[in-house]
């Protein structure tokens, strides 16, 4: 979804109406976190959606790639963005990304707290080149993320961006990697 400002404000808007949703999110891409001044930039802009989104009565938060968890003068982007986001601002986060990235996502979910409502759960290499695979297959540690976050986390979601193996059979594994280890519910 476009980030609910200029062009995109509208229809960011009707569309999380209709969708019945009262949480907007988006991200940047890369360049806009190569440098200091884009990271705030950013910031200053992810404030400005959060203040729409409010002003509609929703929340805004902010999906991940790697690019917010790589370094920046000896420093991770994402630390950079909390000193300059306003606690408004919300992280839906994609923990494959964060862990490709760099950091610990254990410790990123964990110093997150409340401000990550949604985990995106993804396993694999964590590497930018190679593929996905089924939760549980891959280098993450997603009980300990998923045990980070249960004090603050709403929503775990599974995504695969690409998969090494058939998309449909590696969510079915992924449930039942989850769903069997006692890490989430199961309804089917």
């Amino acid at each position: 979804m476009p980030i609910p400002l200029g062009d995109g404000r509208q229809f960011a808007l009707d569309t999380a109406h209709a969708l019945g949703t009262k949480r907007l999110i988006s991200g940047f891409g890369p360049d806009q976190f190569n440098s200091m001044d884009n990271i705030k930039s950013s910031c200053d802009r992810f404030n400005e959606a959060a203040s729409v989104a409010t002003a509609h009565g929703m929340t805004y938060g902010i999906h991940n790639h790697w690019w917010e968890f790589s370094r920046i003068e000896d420093r991770w982007v994402y630390e950079v963005m909390l000193e300059h986001l306003s606690a408004d601002v919300f992280f839906e986060v994609d923990i494959y990304w964060v862990q490709t990235g760099g950091p610990d996502p254990v410790e990123v979910v964990r110093q997150l707290g409340e401000r990550a409502p949604i985990l995106h759960i993804k396993d694999g290499p964590c590497d930018r080149e190679l593929d996905m695979t089924a939760v549980g297959d891959g280098i993450v540690d997603i009980p300990g993320v998923i045990a980070a976050g249960k004090a603050y986390t709403k929503w775990h979601i599974v995504e695969l961006d690409r998969c090494a193996t058939d998309m449909v059979e590696a969510v079915q594994k992924s449930y039942q990697y989850l769903v069997g280890n006692g890490l989430a519910e199961g309804n089917v």
